[in-house]
């Protein structure tokens, strides 16, 4: 996962100390727990947490990411630097841009901490683009407004990916309660659905719901505690195919089974893998598999035996289903 940080601080601010430590140990949180800094590489605060991220990854590169705006002198040296094709960050002063910033697009969540302008117009485009925000309130600032704006329909503004309780924990007291790991374990989750999508022939058959039903019994079990849902058991009111491909944006993961190879569901298989989406394709034993998804790791089930296919299935939701940070992804992409 990327995780962009914002923000800033003014060093005669008598908590100036305070923040730096504490943005330390977030650069800190997010390499160890397998993620990858994101910054702006625009102020000394950028420096801040991208030392220390640094340092966590022992100098490895890849880990820590800083885009430097074009014209600009960068604020420091550290990772790997890549040249921005914008000037600024404000829309205002790029009368032709035509894109967002590219750490707010590689981003995956924003985490912001106290800042000022330069983080209202970084919340402005995690907006826009639909990415989550994680304001830590607690230092005041642009992030404490950011906050306030979102408190008051938290459900909303992470897709119910984060509760209010949850989200209460970037204005809390106490270095224990608002821990930089604590922060990072809060990104991973407002990031990372934890709903399963399956796509799966609509037929109205006993084997296909009792298949069904096994997928469920794994993916909501206390090992992976998701929830998991077809479109069509859940959509009411609006057209399936466009709910469909929303679904397939904002899931975990995909399971497709591809038993009875329906044009619908190897169209939503292939836009999950086209966006990068993680899937797994299941099938019914003696399942002729078509050419083109012939090469796909497969897991067969059963009728007679989807106690089997269970422990089966889960060792593939293992791979894309456990704690967020250090599951590894491997087959099915």
């Amino acid at each position: 996962m990327k995780i962009l940080v914002v923000g800033g601080y003014d060093p005669s601010d008598p908590d100036a100390e305070e923040i730096r430590a504490w943005a330390a140990s977030l650069g800190q949180a997010i390499v160890q727990r397998g993620h990858t800094l994101i910054g702006g590489c625009m102020t000394g605060f950028d420096a801040d947490v991208a030392r220390a991220a640094n340092e966590a990854a022992n100098g490895a590169q890849d880990r820590v990411i800083s885009y430097v705006l074009a014209k600009s002198k960068p604020s420091h040296e550290i990772g790997r630097l890549i040249n921005s094709q914008l000037t600024s960050w404000d829309p205002g002063h790029n009368h032709d841009i035509k894109f967002a910033p590219e750490p707010i697009h590689q981003a995956d969540v924003i985490v912001l901490v106290r800042g000022y302008e330069g983080s209202r117009r970084a919340a402005h485009w995690a907006r826009f683009l639909d990415k989550p925000i994680l304001p830590v309130a607690y230092f005041g600032g642009a992030a404490k407004d950011i906050y306030d704006s979102i408190r008051a329909d938290v459900p909303a503004a992470f897709k119910g990916r984060l509760d209010l309780d949850d989200f209460e924990t970037l204005n809390a007291y106490g270095q224990e309660a608002r821990s930089a790991g604590r922060i990072v374990e809060l990104a991973e989750r407002a990031a990372m659905s934890r709903r399963v999508m399956v796509v799966m022939s609509y037929r109205n058959e006993k084997e296909l719901k009792n298949y069904y039903d096994a997928v469920c019994t794994v993916c909501q079990s206390p090992e992976f505690s998701m929830s998991c849902a077809r479109v069509d058991q859940t959509n009411t009111r609006d057209h399936l195919r466009p709910r469909i491909v929303e679904e397939i944006r904002h899931t975990r993961f995909v399971i497709a089974d591809i038993t009875h190879s329906s044009p619908n569901v190897l169209f939503e298989l292939g836009f999950a893998r086209g966006i990068g989406r993680d899937t797994i394709v299941t099938a019914k034993e003696g399942t002729q598999l078509p050419f083109d998804v012939a090469d796909l790791p497969c897991t067969f089930w059963d009728p007679a035996d989807l106690l089997t296919f269970r422990e089966e299935l889960a060792v593939r939701v293992r791979q894309f289903g456990g704690a967020p940070g250090h599951h590894t992804t491997a087959g099915g992409r």
